[in-house]
Order: structure tokens, then sequence, then C-alpha cells
């Protein structure tokens, strides 16, 4: 299964979708969000900084539970050896990036001399629009926190989630952030990726383009016929295991969720959350936008819930 046009990219993408409130966690919400307020008062501006898109995008129970949902879902904070004029330089901790701040650690991390795998436009050039996967060279990259599998390391069979079909699982231990083979398919145009598909990625500037025609006043013509960069995998069923990771459809299923996306290059890997047993599914998030009738998995249950604060606090 894939992510949607407008999936997030672990911060997936920047254009986090809204979130709905959880009748079952209201009151503790309420609370955490008094305790939260408590913390962020005894911090000296500008310590914490509140995006007030995310924000709009999170209005969960309004007043102190908005506040505290605009917290949890807020990227990290800068460091304060990270210059400002170099959003991108917490990718030198972490290659998956650091959400609205820095979507792509791509062409930062080229600069400061890391060894990346090559973008999918170097690919597409290299390969094709089919076969642009086998160009990337990514197992051989040398990145922060850039731990490759082995093709062997997973292997597809049938799913453990109702209805699902196939799933992708652990052959052997992952450790937390292994990183799965990249989301491969072929390569769409502007035009074919505006009708959209159930097993389309996009990286995070083709999908701004492609949510800007749904404006009237946008000029069409024959750039729409030029390669988006967004992939399919639907058709690409053989060599492509990432096309197998499923997502979590319930709020019962939100706790197999192991797996998070990241991009870089253009390219969509899925990481692991934490370690995975052999024999474990690898299971996803897809966000706010996929299912009918689901939001996502983020402030689903009160674990979610105390983990994201706990963690958010820990590191102002």
């Amino acid at each position: 299964m894939p992510s949607a046009i407008v999936h997030r990219l672990a911060f997936m993408s920047p254009l986090q979708p809204r979130r709905r409130a959880v009748a079952t966690i209201g009151p503790l919400l309420v609370v955490a969000g008094v305790v939260l307020m408590g913390v962020l008062l005894l911090l000296p501006e500008p310590s914490f900084v509140f995006s007030s898109a995310a924000a709009s995008r999170r209005g969960l129970l309004g007043g102190v539970a908005g506040l505290l949902a605009s917290a949890v879902g807020q990227p990290r904070a800068k460091a304060a050896n990270e210059p400002a004029d170099e959003p991108c330089a917490c990718c030198e901790r972490d290659w998956c990036g650091c959400g609205e701040q820095c979507t792509d650690c791509h062409a930062y991390l080229a600069t400061k001399g890391f060894k990346v795998p090559l973008d999918i436009a170097g690919a597409f050039d290299a390969a094709g629009k089919i076969g642009w996967g086998t160009a990337l060279g990514w197992q051989a990259a040398r990145m922060p926190r850039w731990k490759p599998v082995a093709n062997e390391d997973v292997k597809v069979e049938g799913s453990t989630l109702e209805g699902a079909g196939q799933g992708l699982f652990a052959a052997t231990l992952l450790p937390k952030g292994a990183v799965l083979p990249p989301y491969q398919g072929p390569q769409l145009s502007f035009a074919e990726a505006e009708r959209g598909g159930s097993y389309m990625w996009c990286p995070a500037k083709a999908r701004e383009v492609i949510g800007d025609l749904k404006d009237s006043s946008v000029k069409r013509g024959s750039w729409l016929d030029g390669p988006s960069f967004c992939v399919d995998a639907q058709p690409l069923v053989k060599g492509n295991p990432s096309r197998y990771v499923n997502a979590a459809a319930t709020e019962k299923q939100c706790k197999a969720v192991n797996t998070e996306i990241c991009q870089i290059g253009g390219v969509m890997y899925y990481r692991t959350t934490q370690p995975v047993a052999p024999g474990a599914e690898l299971v996803t998030d897809y966000g706010s936008t996929y299912w009918p009738g689901f939001d996502s998995c983020q402030l689903v249950t009160e674990s979610d819930l105390l983990g994201k604060l706990n963690s958010r606090i820990s590191g102002l």
C-alpha cells in the first residue's frame, strides 16, 4: 500500500493534515495542556515557537487542548548551535530532516561531503522513468543515522491487517532507524499525477504544484506533460518491497505502527521507529487524507499522546 498524494513526509511532508479530537482522551488533553503551558511559561522567549499554519490544522478541542495539539505536532526546536541561515543544519544529526524546517536533506548533506544516494531527477536521467530505482545507489550511501537494510532483510507475505492483502515483514531483527528500500514505480507527468491514485506518492515540491492546480487561475499548458517525479507503485509488483507496506486504518491497528516516512532527494523511504522483531509486519501511518472516516494514528490513544508530550517537553 502507498502513501497518498498529500500524505505527510514524517513531518513526511510539510503538508500536515488536520487532526480530529478523540473523545476518550479529552480530559487528559486538558490536564496535559495545562501542564505544558506551565512549562512553556517558564521558558524564555523564543525557546518555543508556534506555527500558526500547523496550529490551524490541529485544532483538536480548542483552547488549552488546541494549544497542546499544536505543541505536540511542532517540528523539533532548532539547536543553539544551528546557524539561523541554515535551516537544514539539523540534517547533520538525522538524514530524515526536521519537519517543515527542512523536508529534504539531500542538497545540504551533499554540500557537506556526505555520500548521498542519487536524487530522483538524476536517477530518472540515468535509468529512465521505470528503472530509475536501480540507479539510486541507496545502500551505499553514508549519512547521519542512515541504516539501509539488505534486500533479504524484508519479505512479502499475507498481511496481519484485516483486508490489507499482502504486507511487508521483517525477515530478521531490524534496528530502530532501519531504512527500507525506496518506494518505486513508473514516474508520472504532472498531468498524470493530477489524476491521483491509491499507490501514488509525490515529493514535497510536486505536491505543492499539484495542489496549486486546483486553483482555476493557474495557467495550464505543455509543462503539465513534463516529469513531476511523482511515482505510481501499483504496476511495479516485483523488486519493490516497500510497495507492500500497509498502514493502520483503525485506532486498534495504530498500536502496530512501527515505521515512518522520510524523503531524501525527492525519493520516499520508510524508516523503522523502533526495533522490529523477525516475522513482524512493517506498518505505517498514511495521515488523515487516505482512509475515509479515519484521520490518522497521531493522538488517538492516551499512551501516544503522553509519549509525544514527554518527547516534546524533553526536547525544549
